[in-house]
């Protein structure tokens, strides 16, 4: 069974002029792995726990993933969409 995930973000408001993104929570990376191949954002534990591996990686549709250092791939446990870019000033 697929999940379908809805794309959805929070913006909370500190002050008017900086907000804070709040992205959507993560997602297990093995039992509900992205539907559609594309960038996402990855969440891998590291030696330190307050310090887990957080980066962009690729996703096919063939069950893999992909960035460099490679030895991080089978280490990935969750992702999440990335966010939107930056509206021109």
């Amino acid at each position: 069974m697929k999940l379908k995930v809805k794309r959805s973000y929070l913006i909370v408001k500190t002050n008017t002029m900086n907000p804070i993104p709040q992205y959507p929570d993560w997602i297990d990376a093995k039992t509900n792995p992205p539907t559609q191949s594309g960038h996402y954002i990855i969440h891998a534990p590291s030696a330190d726990p307050e310090k887990p591996f957080i980066t962009m990686a690729w996703y096919d549709l063939n069950d893999r993933w992909t960035l460099l250092p490679k030895c991080w791939c089978d280490a990935i446990t969750h992702w999440t969409h990335k966010p939107n870019p930056p509206k021109s000033v």
